[in-house]
């Protein structure tokens, strides 16, 4: 008898211990999901202590609202975890097919360059970089910066027609978000690129559901300056 009402004790425990993990996917609405599938937005701090950002995109509203239901069934944490699967298999899967190599370079990427006598001087260069993003596995790049510097009387006296372009990315990323702060005075001059690699990749958490579209972007830059002689 006493074996009987132990037993029955612990089924009543272990019941109300399963009741908020049973009803923690249930308590979740799907505005709440949707909203937080849209919304999403990530920012962690790399070891350049440059702000990686995070985020989701999706190929329709109708794939929002199928993982939003995705998600009031299983709950976030589920989401969660089968996001980070999906990123460590893409990213094996692109580092088995990539050859190694060694890095061009590190950052901040800054070259330093001299010029002598009157005139216009094309200053131009390139530099390789690689990113550092935070979940998705790193892109190297080819950064290509050019400006002119006209010098009269043994001084610098303008900064003109600032170019810039990024090549050798894969067709993961793409750069944005340019801006080119500049300088001269007598002696020296310089330009700093500052741009944004954006990698889009897409993963997949289930092969009955819609795709995830994970977005992360990684700020860069590199500069050229230059001192005449």
């Amino acid at each position: 008898m006493k074996t009987k009402k132990l037993r029955l004790i612990l089924m009543a425990v272990m019941m109300v211990m399963l009741l908020p993990v049973t009803s923690l996917a249930s308590s979740i609405s799907h505005a709440d999901a949707r909203d937080y599938l849209v919304n999403y937005r990530e920012t962690v701090i790399n070891e350049n202590g440059e702000e990686i950002t995070r985020r989701y995109s999706f190929n329709s509203d109708e794939d929002i609202d199928i993982l939003a239901d995705y998600i009031v069934d299983h709950g976030f944490d589920a989401f969660n975890e089968a996001i980070e699967t999906a990123i460590n298999i893409k990213n094996a899967e692109t580092q088995s097919s990539l050859p190694v190599v060694e890095p061009r370079s590190v950052n901040p990427l800054t070259i330093y360059k001299t010029i002598s006598g009157n005139g216009r001087h094309d200053i131009s260069d390139e530099a390789g970089g690689i990113t550092e993003f935070d979940k998705l596995s790193d892109e190297e790049y080819i950064a290509v910066l050019e400006y002119q510097l006209d010098v009269e009387n043994g001084k610098i006296v303008e900064l003109s027609d600032i170019s810039f372009d990024v090549t050798d990315l894969s067709y993961e990323c793409s750069y944005t978000n340019t801006s080119f702060p500049s300088y001269f005075n007598d002696n020296n001059a310089g330009v700093t690129a500052n741009f944004t690699i954006v990698k889009t990749v897409q993963i997949s958490i289930n092969p009955l559901l819609p795709p995830v579209v994970l977005i992360e972007e990684d700020p860069e830059s590199f500069a050229i300056l230059v001192t005449l002689q």
